[in-house]
Order: C-alpha cells, then structure tokens, then sequence
C-alpha cells in the first residue's frame, strides 16, 4: 500500500482555482483527486514527475492536482489516492475557498524564517486551522534548508505541517536557504501561480488577488545580487504588472502589498556585513517603483526580528508619523522564527524610518493581516506560544494610487500629487465596528474538525432551543392566568 504524504494546496492562476500537491514513496500509475462539496465526488487526475536531483535520501515520487472554478464561498471536502492499484487513500480533508464578494473580510497569517527547530511549530499548525485564515504566506527560509539531509528535512517539515498546509492555502516566497542547486526543492515541492510545475528557475515571482488586495511576491535574491542574470527579467515583469493593476485593477483591489524574503528596511548593527550591504541594493532597485505604484506595504523577513516603519521613501521620513493616510510604503518584518538557528541583535534604531522594534530572542513571533475593505488594513503581531499581543496597528487610506513621481523632490511635490486633505485620526468607534465585524467572522470561521459541524450551526441552534423553552413556558403561565381570570373554569 502506497500512502500518500506531505500533502498541501495553494491557490493556481485564480482565487477560486486550488492546486493539491502530495509525494510517494514509490511509483504509482493514474494518481488522483476525488473532491466535492458533498458526498457526490467528482475526480480529478493528477500529473506526476519524478524528484531526483539533490534529493537522494528524500521522497521521489511527486503528483499535482489543479482544480479549476470552484465556488467561492464555499468549503470542499476531499481525498488524496494514491492511484490505480496501490491501494492507498489519505483521510478526508477539507479547505474553504475564499469569497469573491466585495464587501467580505480576508485574514491571512503571515510568517517567515520557520523550520524544524521552530518551538512553537505544533501551536502555529493548530492556530492556522482553527484561526480562520483564508491563507498562510511563509516569506522564504522554509524548514531550515528543505534539501538538508539530501531532502529529509523537507520531507519531514511537509509532513509535520500537512494538518495546517492540506487545508490552508500555503503561498510561499523564495529565500536564500532555497537558493540551493537553483531552487530545485523548492520548484519541486511547491506550485505557486505564473509559472509551469516544477516550477521554472526563471520565473520565481508571481501575483494574485485575495478581497480587495492585489498581492506581489518577489525573488529578493535576484536583486541582491550584483550582475544576476534574472534582475532585469524580474524587474521588468513587476513593473508591468503593478502598471496592469493601477491601470485597471485597482479600484476592484486598491491595497498592493508585496512580500519579499530579504527586508529593505530593517535596523541590524554595523558588524553585520550581509545586512548592511543588501538593504542598499535593495533599495536602490525597489525604492523608486515601490514609491511610482503606490505600494502600500512591503512585508519581508531574514532579519530574525520584529520591526515596523512609518512611511518612508529614500531612507526619509513625510512630516506625519502616523499611518492614516500615508504618502509612502510601510515597511514590516516578521523573521524572529529564524533566532533559534541565528540570534540578530539591535543596539539602536536603523534610522528615524524606524517605528517599533521587538526583538527576536525574546519570542518566536507571527503576523495576521486583515484586509478590511477598501480603506483599512488591520496588523497584529502576536507571540506564537500563547497569542500574547506583541503589536498592533490600523493603516487607513482613502486614497489608493500613485505616492508620486520619484525623486528628491518628492517630499515637496506630494502634498499637491495626492491632494490628501489633512484628517485627524479615525473616531474610536469607527475601529470598534470594524473589530466587532472582524470578531464575528473569526468566530464563524471556526469548526469542530472532528464532526466538521460550523460552531454557528451550534450557536443558531441554541438560540432556537432557548427561544422555544421561553416560548414554551410563557404559554404555560398565560393557561394559568386565564384559568385563574375565569375561577378555573
């Protein structure tokens, strides 16, 4: 019998398409899906290939589902098989395919620099299951190296991460520790969109959208890198696809974040030679098409800490030091995971650009991120151990578009580019009602896995029983009454 393992899905070229990736120890003809949204199952085949390069202790044996137009909204039930004759079957799992509505809420949980050693790995699985989160976007650095091993380590992180990564769309961004022999186990064991399966060396960047978010992932290595062959292709592509999205996507998803492994802001210390001679290269080529497309975060790891900007542009700060309104990027880095491999101290803030500062030797952090609508983002860092509040901020924009034209000029010109009129801080109440509608759709998103019955069947259900009871014992006194108003007759 042919189990199938290592099992995880992602989104393919659209929100409502989902890709199912699973391995085998051993070869195995006509591999498939059998999914549906009730006990009606259809099948879909699977293609296969065979992993071998830099991989001879790990599994070699890799198959591929893609389904297509599946209703947004809706949660589907499915099962792995291992194909015709080998007999082996995974348990029924299930996944929730966000929803296309305008108005809905989206929750992603944002992380990166987690590995095996990782301490709060187990809780960080169950918080991704149970925390309603229509995605978990790891920021490069996966597993801490997934060929280490020659590919038991990622075998054995695949597989301690099924019960969250089989359920939650798992985006993925390259790092340098999946910079090993050209990316091969990260293009073998990963599919993300825009690129063929195994993924192609040339073309480890891609977008999609989520709600009311246009999300962009990029290859930071390529642009580190001095004379790398890639960087023109890469940078050639972000700066058509952020043009397609202001052009004619934004007003449907006006928030563009992207997420990169390697941060462009982040304080580290002068002895640290890698990060003091990167931030600049990446600056100097994401500074300026960050500043020209309006990309309102940027989202990076690497650096094992916790830091966030205010706006910033060309290592500068826009008058205010707020985040209503801003007129440049924020920047955020979520690595801390990374400090049980390498601890990365701080002495001191990296400029005046630096926010908050939490660092990573303290507690092995996450992120959730919540698109709200069209004008609020909601940003809360919590301690993966207990959920314990580490950070919280909201960013309000009104005004999506264009920071302006590039340049030094820039400071002086933005004021009048993005004709912002200067508001006070959103009323307290307005964040209320926010957090009250966020907290309701946390609180249905949760299910009791075991009987996979929604805990607001459970709630709607109560209610209906107590609303019987009183009606119940309200006609009891009311026959009593009458019978005392009428001498018991």
């Amino acid at each position: 019998m042919v189990r199938p393992e290592q099992i995880h899905i992602s989104f393919g070229e659209k929100i409502n398409d989902m890709v199912i990736i699973w391995a085998s120890k051993k070869k195995i003809d006509e591999p498939y899906i059998e999914y549906g949204r009730d006990a009606n199952l259809r099948k879909a085949t699977a293609e296969a290939t065979q992993f071998e390069e830099a991989n001879k202790e790990g599994t070699k044996y890799w198959h591929r589902a893609y389904l297509s137009d599946l209703k947004d909204g809706q949660q589907y039930f499915y099962r792995v098989n291992s194909g015709r004759g080998a007999g082996g079957v995974s348990e029924q799992l299930s996944f929730t395919v966000p929803s296309l509505k305008r108005n809905s809420i989206h929750s992603v949980m944002i992380l990166a620099d987690m590995g095996m050693s990782t301490k709060t790995l187990d809780f960080l699985v169950q918080e991704a299951v149970n925390g309603g989160y229509e995605a978990v976007i790891h920021i490069g650095d996966i597993a801490n190296d997934l060929h280490r091993g020659e590919g038991v380590i990622g075998d054995r992180y695949l597989k301690r991460i099924q019960k969250m990564a089989a359920q939650v769309p798992y985006m993925t961004c390259p790092g340098d520790q999946e910079e090993f022999q050209d990316y091969v186990h990260y293009r073998y064991r990963f599919s993300m969109p825009g690129s063929p399966w195994p993924m192609s060396y040339e073309k480890l960047w891609y977008s999609y959208n989520l709600g009311n978010a246009h999300f962009v992932v990029i290859n930071t290595e390529v642009l580190c890198a001095e004379n790398h062959k890639l960087k023109d292709a890469q940078l050639s592509w972000l700066k058509n696809d952020l043009t397609i999205n202001n052009k004619e996507q934004r007003p449907k998803h006006p928030w563009i974040i992207m997420f990169g492994h390697k941060p462009m802001y982040a304080s580290c210390n002068k002895e640290e030679e890698e990060c003091v001679k990167e931030q600049p290269a990446l600056r100097k080529e994401l500074d300026d098409i960050l500043f020209r497309y309006g990309v309102d975060l940027y989202i990076a790891g690497h650096q094992h800490n916790y830091e966030r900007t205010w706006p910033v542009y060309r290592e500068k700060l826009f008058d205010e030091y707020n985040y209503k309104n801003p007129k440049g990027p924020v920047h955020l880095t979520i690595g801390s995971m990374g400090a049980e491999y390498h601890q990365e101290r701080f002495s001191k803030p990296g400029g005046a650009w630096s926010s908050y500062r939490y660092p990573g030797t303290e507690k092995e952090l996450f992120a959730k991120l919540d698109i709200i609508n069209a004008s609020h983002l909601f940003w809360e860092v919590l301690s993966a151990s207990n959920n314990e509040k580490v950070d919280r901020i909201w960013i309000v924009q009104n005004s999506h578009g264009t920071f302006g034209e590039p340049g030094e000029g820039a400071f002086q010109r933005v004021k009048e580019l993005r004709n912002i009129p200067v508001q006070p801080p959103l009323p307290a109440e307005d964040h209320s009602r926010y957090m009250a509608k966020l907290s309701r759709k946390k609180f249905y998103s949760r299910n009791t896995s075991q009987y996979g019955v929604h805990f607001s069947m459970i709630v709607t259900c109560a209610v209906a029983v107590m609303i019987g009871l009183m009606s119940w014992r309200i006609r009891k006194k009311l026959c009593v009454l009458c019978r005392i108003g009428t001498g018991g007759k």
